[in-house]
């Protein structure tokens, strides 16, 4: 049987042509918003309830989760979440998975309602319209004739000239210097990158060493000892800090002190709520990732958790999710 309209293109691949002719800055917006329009069938009805996507950002992926217990879960994911986001695109889109601190309720994004975004300075070509003194260019000279080596002067000469026209144009782009180093660093910072680079490890480390004393503790709690950091600082300090943990704790071990501490990190419970009931169902939780011995069979639920059995553990793991 003939077809009813032969030659003719189905929509959907004639608007992914006419978007890649339009650019390839339009089409990258357009891709990092398709992911968005389709998170609920990447991630299932479950998780899309609970963590909204907000924007995709310098291959960042911009996400929303009030519960701390969804944060973990999104954690644990996050090479199969970024997997499955970029193969949505059909490109690398994004490589991080970032927490915003509060939701902030906008105009869902359609497929007809997108505008181009603003076009970024063309470096190379601005660069090309500053201009160097014959000053400022014999001073140059001077810097790099100190080489015996004609060749590499030479090279150093027209290093030292890309280097004083950058710092020319950023100047005039309002950048600044940077509070520690004096490097120039974009209007909006006040620090360069490795400076803040730093200051972020840094803030990491003392992260770090309060949840080794109060494993329990929360980033509210947490910034009255150390101003400045954020919740996603302290959840990817404390998921680290659960994985190096569980690659040594066993599914069996109830009592020693490491498993303590992983279930008090992992569930921000303090050592008062801790009963073997709760130590068991998270290790259970966590079965996937704690250490392994050589033989190893994959246990079934109800063979470390009593099937029916209603205690306190359950109870205290509801109030504190």
């Amino acid at each position: 049987m003939a077809r009813r309209h032969p030659g003719v293109e189905r929509v959907e691949t004639i608007i992914p042509k006419s978007i890649h002719e339009l650019g390839p800055e339009v089409e990258a917006m357009y891709r990092r918003h398709y992911v968005l329009w389709h998170w609920e069938q990447l991630v299932g009805e479950m998780i899309a309830a609970n963590v909204r996507p907000e924007k995709i950002e310098y291959q960042k992926l911009f996400l929303y989760a009030p519960s701390g217990t969804w944060r973990n879960e999104i954690r644990m994911r996050q090479p199969e979440i970024l997997q499955r986001v970029n193969a949505c695109a059909g490109q690398m889109v994004a490589k991080e998975l970032v927490f915003t601190g509060r939701w902030e309720k906008k105009k869902e994004p359609s497929e007809h309602d997108f505008q181009p975004e603003p076009q970024e300075i063309n470096w190379k070509r601005e660069l090309q319209k500053v201009n160097l003194t014959d000053a400022e260019l014999q001073e140059l000279r001077a810097a790099c004739a100190a080489s015996e080596d004609k060749r590499l002067a030479e090279t150093f000469f027209r290093i030292r000239i890309k280097q004083k026209k950058l710092e020319r144009l950023r100047l005039q782009q309002g950048w600044h210097p940077c509070g520690n180093c004096r490097t120039l660093c974009p209007a909006e910072e006040e620090l360069c990158f490795d400076c803040r680079a730093k200051q972020q490890e840094k803030l990491r480390a003392g992260i770090r060493r309060l949840l080794q004393d109060i494993p329990w503790a929360r980033c509210g709690e947490l910034q009255d000892y150390l101003p400045g950091i954020t919740p996603y600082m302290v959840n990817s300090v404390r998921a680290s800090m659960v994985q190096k943990l569980a690659a040594h704790v066993k599914l069996e071990d109830m009592g020693s002190m490491d498993a303590k501490m992983l279930v008090m990190l992992y569930r921000c419970l303090p050592p008062e709520q801790l009963n073997e009931d709760v130590i068991r169902r998270t290790m259970y939780s966590l079965r996937k990732d704690l250490a392994k011995p050589k033989e190893f069979k994959p246990y079934k639920r109800y063979d470390v958790i009593q099937l029916g059995k209603k205690n306190r553990g359950n109870e205290i793991l509801k109030e504190n999710v």
